[in-house]
């Protein structure tokens, strides 16, 4: 509903005015007014059902409601000074602490010279990003493309995976939460967030988390019937069903069965990685535990999704990949077909494109993408650079 233009420009200024103030400068009628705004608001602009969600809104401040206001270490505060331990943590962001000194003041740094890039030219802090990250990750995951937040980063995934391997289905567990995005809530494992949604993106199939030998039935009785399996997507730990621990040996287990079947496998690590779990990647410590071998081979293809863990103001959450060999082509799925495919690869003379190309990006010379291009190019074979194992960075 349109209000008055100068009105809302007023109404603008106001707020920003609050922002910039200390707390104890803003008065006690303010203060009302700040929560009564707020839950009129919420209820009218934002969702009704916030409030009926949100436990904390009901409180026994003198206002009948408590405003997060600032913060800092361990604690929030409420508008009225009310101090509060945060067990929260922002869904698992704040590990390093709210607003904690050392990245504060690189930030303001960052901010005094640029706030954002403008998405045309090289971004250098980009680059060590993703060199450090490739750095503190076991394995052969080198390639990053980063999103805004954790569902982002499985769609990410999800759709990395099909390119990879040809394949269409996905299976997933029951329990399991991924976000709630289409393509993350169609992967994830509970009715509450599903239901509403149906029919929710089809050739999704769950299994019991914990149990490997559901995940080999279901991708042999798919690919027996013809239909090929893009990924398996697992939390190392299922977070929000319960914080529920996998059996010693499971992960390197279905490790296992997808390098027999020609399956990706994606682990999301948006609420256990970055050291929520006491090291640095749950599912690398997982597989330590298991007297089998390393759930992270030199074979297959392996893609982890997982969510920044910092004080930083701004959203950031990667997606991480490896397919250091081409994978069998849509339909196929043994280990000998794969090798075998590998071998032909190996002898033919012609130059082939795979879907882990990168491509030179032009502002300028945009075209169709003729049928030699690779899927994940939007420029024609004749610009693209040399193959290379991993993903691209480009959008999703």
């Amino acid at each position: 509903m349109a209000a008055d233009k100068q009105q809302v420009i007023q109404d603008l200024d106001e707020i920003i005015g609050l922002i910039g103030k200390d707390t104890k400068d803003i008065t006690k009628d303010e203060k009302k007014k700040m929560v009564s705004d707020t839950l009129n608001y919420f209820d009218n602009y934002v969702s009704p059902g916030w409030l009926k969600y949100r436990k904390s809104v009901s409180s026994d401040s003198e206002n009948g409601a408590v405003l997060e206001w600032y913060d800092e270490g361990a604690y929030v505060y409420g508008l009225n000074d009310e101090k509060f331990i945060d067990c929260l943590g922002g869904f698992g962001i704040y590990t390093c602490g709210h607003r904690n000194p050392e990245i504060m003041e690189v930030v303001r740094e960052q901010l005094n010279h640029q706030a954002l890039h403008s998405q045309e030219l090289l971004d250098p802090l980009r680059g060590y990003l993703a060199k450090a990250v490739a750095d503190i990750t076991p394995g052969d995951l080198q390639q990053c493309f980063f999103t805004n937040g954790g569902a982002e980063a499985v769609e990410m995934a999800l759709k990395l995976a099909r390119i990879a391997t040809g394949g269409r289905w996905y299976i997933s567990t029951v329990g399991a939460f991924h976000g709630k995005s289409m393509g993350a809530i169609s992967v994830g494992g509970k009715s509450t967030y599903r239901v509403p949604y149906t029919p929710m993106v089809q050739q999704v199939q769950h299994v019991r988390y914990g149990v490997a030998e559901d995940i080999r039935k279901a991708i042999e009785n798919l690919q027996a019937v013809g239909e090929p399996v893009a990924a398996v997507i697992l939390e190392p730990i299922q977070g929000e069903a319960g914080v529920i621990i996998p059996p010693d040996g499971y992960l390197t287990e279905v490790r296992k069965i997808c390098d027999d079947t020609g399956v990706a496998l994606i682990f999301d690590e948006i609420q256990t990685g970055m050291g929520r779990t006491g090291t640095m990647w749950r599912w690398a410590a997982a597989s330590f535990r298991s007297p089998a071998s390393s759930a992270v081979p030199r074979c297959g293809c392996r893609i982890l999704s997982t969510t920044r863990g910092s004080s930083a103001p701004r959203p950031l959450a990667a997606t991480r990949c490896a397919a250091p060999q081409p994978l069998p082509p849509s339909g196929t799925c043994s280990r000998t077909t794969s090798r075998a495919y590998a071998g032909e690869k190996a002898k033919s003379s012609r130059p082939a494109f795979s879907p882990w190309q990168t491509s030179t990006r032009t502002s300028s010379r945009r075209s169709a993408a003729p049928a030699s291009c690779s899927p994940w190019s939007s420029t024609p074979a004749s610009w693209a650079m040399r193959p290379r194992r991993g993903c691209s960075h480009g959008r999703s």
